[in-house]
């Protein structure tokens, strides 16, 4: 339960832009999956 919280707390201090470039990176991956 501990590790729990202590990961969304780690989830939640990333910053923004880190996420929204993980995201962007996993649509480009299925842009790419989709023209194959």
């Amino acid at each position: 339960m501990l590790t729990m919280a202590k990961r969304n707390a780690d989830l939640r201090a990333k910053p923004k832009g880190l996420c929204i470039f993980i995201v962007s990176l996993n649509l480009m991956d299925l842009a790419l999956d989709k023209k194959k």
